[in-house]
C-alpha cells in the first residue's frame, strides 16, 4: 500500500508542475505512462517471486519531465528532470530527481525502491518440505540526497545524506543441543550517512574533500517456528528424542564509521596531468545478544543433556580502513598516451566477543542429576593487512586501423593474522605473517577498417602464493568480439570469453574455468521491420576439495555449468502503432539442470498527439528438473495510458 501510495504521488507532483507550466504559457516536456498489471501464476509462486518477483498492481511504468531555461513559473530553477520507473507494482522502482539554478545550488535526489523475496525449494532440507527453511520477505529503500551550493565558483559547497532502510521477516535455522531447529525472523536494518565538505576550481588544479558520518543499527529477532520443536533430526541421541518447547533470541548491532576523503587533480604541463586521493574510514562496533531457551537437549561438550540454557555475548570490533594513491597521465604524441599509478590500501581489524552461556536442568548420560553449569569464552582476534598496486599502461592510436594497448601491474599483500581465522591456510599453523604478490600483465589489439571491426585483450595473472583457500596461483583471461556492417540491411556480431584459474597447491588442488560465445544477427529488410536473433552457450567447471562434516573424509566439490540461450526480437513501426516482442529460451545441462523460456509483446498506438494506449503481454516459464514442485509459468497482462502534454 505505501509503494502504491508513493507511485500515486510520483504521478500526481509530475502531472501538477507540467499543468503550472502549461498554465502560465511554458512548454515542459513531459511523459507519463501509468497503468495496471494483471498477473496469473501456474505452479510455484514461491519460485517465481524469487526469481521475477513482478505482482498484479497499480503501475507507474515510466515518468520523465526536464526542462532548461528560467520560467516565469518557476523562478528560483532554470533546470529541472524528473525521471521515475515501475513506480508501484514493479519489484524495483527508482525515481530521479535533478534540479539547480545556475550560479546559485544544484540538487540531485535519487529513490530505489526493492523487494527482496526468497522462498526456494531447499537441497539440504532434512523434512522434505516443498520450501527451504532459509526464506526472507522484505523491503529495502534507499534515497540518496546530494546538494551543491554556488556550483563552478572557486569553492562550491557540498551536502549530502544517505538512508538505506531494509525491513521484514523471514525464517531461518539455529543449531543447538546436537539438533537443528527452524526460526521465525524479524529484521529492521537502517544505515544513515551525513556528508559535509567542499569542492574547489583554481586555474589548473581542482579538486574534493568530503567528511561523512555513518550509523548502521540492525536489530533482529528470532522466535522457534511453530511447530518445529521436534527440530531437524528425526532420530535419537543416546536414546533420548531432542525437542525444543521455547527459543527467544535478540540480537542488537550498532555501528559507527566517520570517513575522510580527499581528491586533487592537477597539470603539470598540457600534457602531464596528475591526480592524488585519500580516503579513511574508522568503524566502530557494538552487539549484544540474548538468548533463552527450553527443551530437552544434549551437550557433547559437557557431557551432559540439560533443559534449558541462558545465553548472553556482548562484542565489540574495530575495523580501520584507509587507502592513498596517485596517478600520472601523459599525453606523450598524438595518439599515445601512457598512464601509471600507486595506490596503497590498508586495514585493520580488531574485535573481541564475551560470551556466557548458563545451562539447566543438567544431567549426566545415565540420567543422574547434577548441578547447573555456567561457561565463559573470551576470545580476541586481530588482523592487519596492506595491499599495495603499482600499474603502467601504454595507449597507441596512431597505426592506421590498429590500436594497441599494453599494461603491467603488480599487487602485494601483507597479512597478519592473530588468533586462527579458518580460511587461512598454512601448514603448521593458522596464524602469523603471510605475503602474497600477484603479477598482471595484460594487453589488447583493434583493428577497425571500413565496416568491419575486431578487438582482442587478454590478461595472465601469477601469484607467487596462496593465502585463502579461495585464493588462485595462475589466472588467465581472454576476450574476442567483432562486428561487421556491410550491408545498409544487415549487421553481424560474435564474442568469445575464456577464463581459467588454478590453485595446485598440496591439499588445495582447485581449478575453474568458464567458455562464453556469443553470436548475434539484426535485419532490417525494410524500413519499419527490425528483425534480430542471438546465440549465446555458456561451460563453467570448477572443483575444489572439501571435508566431509559428518566423518570428515576429504572429496571433491564439483560444479559444472552447461547452458545455451537462443534470443529472437521483432520491432515494427507503422504510422500510429508500433509493435515488439521478444522471445528467449535458455537450457542448462550442467549441474543443476533447468530451463527458462521467456516471451512477450508490446503494442504502442498514438490515439493522438498527446495520447497513446499501450498494451503489454509477457509470459515465464521455469522447468526445473531436479525439484518438479519449483516449476511456474506466468502470464502478466498491462494497459497503460501514455500522455504528452
Amino acid at each position: 500500500m505505501r509503494t502504491f501510495r508513493s507511485a500515486f504521488l510520483v504521478a500526481a507532483l509530475a502531472s501538477t508542475l507540467v499543468s503550472a507550466g502549461v498554465a502560465r504559457g511554458q512548454a515542459i516536456p513531459f511523459d507519463l505512462e501509468v497503468g495496471y498489471r494483471f498477473l496469473d501464476v501456474i505452479g510455484s509462486e514461491e519460485s517465481y517471486r524469487s526469481q521475477i518477483n513482478e505482482r498484479e498492481g497499480f503501475l507507474v511504468r515510466g515518468v520523465h519531465l526536464g526542462t532548461d531555461g528560467k520560467t516565469d513559473g518557476f523562478p528560483i530553477l532554470d533546470h529541472l528532470r524528473i525521471d521515475g520507473s515501475d513506480l508501484g507494482a514493479g519489484p524495483a522502482g527508482s525515481l530521479s530527481v535533478d534540479a539547480g539554478l545556475t550560479g546559485a545550488y544544484r540538487l540531485r535526489l535519487s529513490y530505489r525502491h526493492l523487494d527482496q523475496f526468497s522462498a526456494l525449494a531447499g537441497f539440504a532440507n532434512p523434512l522434505g518440505a516443498l520450501i527451504g527453511q532459509q526464506t526472507w520477505d522484505r523491503t529495502r529503500n534507499m534515497v540518496d540526497v546530494n546538494l551543491e551550493l554556488l556550483p563552478g565558483a572557486v569553492v562550491t559547497p557540498l551536502l549530502g545524506y544517505t538512508s538505506n532502510a531494509l525491513t521484514g521477516p523471514g525464517y531461518t535455522t539455529a543449531f543447538v543441543g546436537q539438533d537443528e531447529f527452524r526460526l521465525a525472523q524479524d529484521l529492521t536494518v537502517h544505515d544513515q550517512e551525513v556528508r559535509v565538505g567542499a569542492a574547489f576550481h583554481a586555474g589548473a588544479f581542482s579538486g574534493e574533500f568530503l567528511e561523512g558520518w555513518r550509523r548502521d543499527h540492525e536489530i533482529e529477532k528470532d522466535s522457534l517456528a511453530p511447530g518445529a520443536g521436534a527440530g531437524n533430526n528425526t532420530g535419537t541421541v543416546l536414546g533420548n528424542n531432542l525437542n525444543l518447547s521455547s527459543l527467544t533470541r535478540s540480537s542488537v548491532t550498532d555501528v559507527n564509521t566517520p570517513t575522510s576523503s580527499f581528491f586533487l587533480r592537477g597539470f603539470a604541463t598540457d600534457a602531464v596531468q596528475l591526480m592524488a586521493f585519500y580516503v579513511r574510514a574508522n568503524a566502530s562496533g557494538d552487539s549484544t545478544d540474548q538468548e533463552n531457551l527450553n527443551g530437552s537437549l544434549v551437550s557433547f561438550p559437557l557431557a551432559r543433556f540439560f533443559t534449558g540454557l541462558a545465553d548472553s555475548s556482548s562484542s565489540r570490533v574495530e575495523n580501520t580502513m584507509w587507502r592513498l594513491g596517485g596517478r600520472v597521465e601523459w599525453h606523450v604524441l598524438d595518439g599515445i598516451d601512457v598512464t601509471g599509478g600507486f595506490v596503497r590500501r590498508h586495514a585493520t581489524w580488531d574485535g573481541q566477543d564475551l560470551v556466557s552461556s548458563l545451562f539447566t536442568g543438567t544431567s549426566n548420560f545415565t540420567g543422574f542429576t547434577l548441578a547447573d553449569i555456567q561457561t565463559i569464552l573470551n576470545a580476541q582476534t586481530s588482523v592487519d593487512r596492506i595491499e599495495d598496486v603499482y600499474d603502467v599502461q601504454v595507449a597507441a592510436k596512431g597505426f592506421g586501423p590498429f590500436g594497441i594497448r599494453a599494461g603491467y601491474s603488480r599487487i602485494q599483500q601483507d597479512l597478519t593474522v592473530t588468533e586462527d581465522p579458518s580460511e587461512i591456510l598454512v601448514p603448521g599453523g593458522q596464524g602469523g605473517n603471510f605475503t602474497r604478490d600477484i603479477n598482471r600483465v595484460e594487453g589488447a589489439l583493434t583493428y577497425g577498417s571500413g565496416p568491419f571491426f575486431a578487438a582482442a585483450e587478454a590478461s595472465w595473472d601469477d601469484a607467487n602464493q596462496a593465502v585463502l583457500r579461495t585464493d588462485y596461483l595462475t589466472r588467465n583471461r581472454e576476450r574476442v568480439r567483432a562486428t561487421w556492417k556491410g550491408l545498409p540491411w544487415l549487421t553481424l556480431g560474435a564474442t568469445g570469453l575464456w577464463v581459467d584459474q588454478k590453485n595446485d597447491t598440496l591439499g588445495i588442488n582447485s581449478k575453474g574455468s568458464s567458455r562464453q560465445y556469443t553470436g548475434d544477427v539484426t535485419l532490417t529488410p525494410v524500413k519499419p521491420l527490425r528483425l534480430h536473433g542471438a546465440y549465446s552457450k555458456l561451460q563453467a567447471d570448477n572443483s575444489i576439495p572439501i571435508r566431509a562434516p559428518q566423518d570428515f573424509t576429504v572429496l571433491n566439490s564439483l560444479d559444472t555449468e552447461d547452458g545455451q540461450m537462443w534470443e529472437a526480437g521483432l520491432g515494427l513501426k507503422l504510422d500510429k502503432i508500433a509493435i515488439d516482442g521478444f522471445w528467449s529460451r535458455f537450457a542448462n545441462e550442467g549441474s543443476y539442470a533447468y530451463r527458462l523460456y521467456r516471451g512477450g509483446a508490446r503494442v504502442d498506438f498514438d490515439a493522438t498527439a498527446h495520447v497513446g494506449l499501450i498494451g503489454e503481454w509477457s509470459v515465464d516459464r521455469y522447468l526445473d528438473y531436479q525439484i518438479s514442485t519449483s516449476n511456474f509459468r506466468a502470464n502478466r497482462y498491462g494497459v497503460y495510458l501514455k500522455w504528452r502534454p
